[in-house]
């Protein structure tokens, strides 16, 4: 995974403190499972009413708790959640990759 994959998994805020993590060829020493912010943006669009984003993204509990929102809301969470769909696939990324380091 070179500099750009893990801006695009990470996100910018996090780069400098991953870039210290990385091994002498540019890539991560560990073999991780990452969600791509892309895709979450696309369900959080196209499905986000229905809680799909936060399903892919982070579980069956956090999918849950969207999704009651959006009817406590009647629907207007899904708009505010479509801004914060990459960010949170980002800080997702991220702590796997730390949970992953620190073992």
């Amino acid at each position: 995974m070179d500099k750009t994959e893990i801006k695009k998994y990470f996100g910018s805020h996090h780069l400098a403190e991953i870039e210290t993590m990385l091994d002498e060829t540019g890539s991560l020493p560990v073999d991780i499972k990452l969600k791509n912010p892309k895709v979450t943006l696309i369900l959080a669009i196209f499905l986000g009413i229905f809680g799909i984003d936060r399903l892919y993204q982070s579980g069956v509990k956090v999918f849950l708790c969207k999704l009651g929102m959006l009817l406590f809301t009647l629907g207007t969470w899904w708009f505010v959640d479509i801004g914060y769909a990459v960010k949170m696939t980002q800080d997702v990324n991220y702590n796997k990759l730390i949970d992953v380091c620190s073992l």
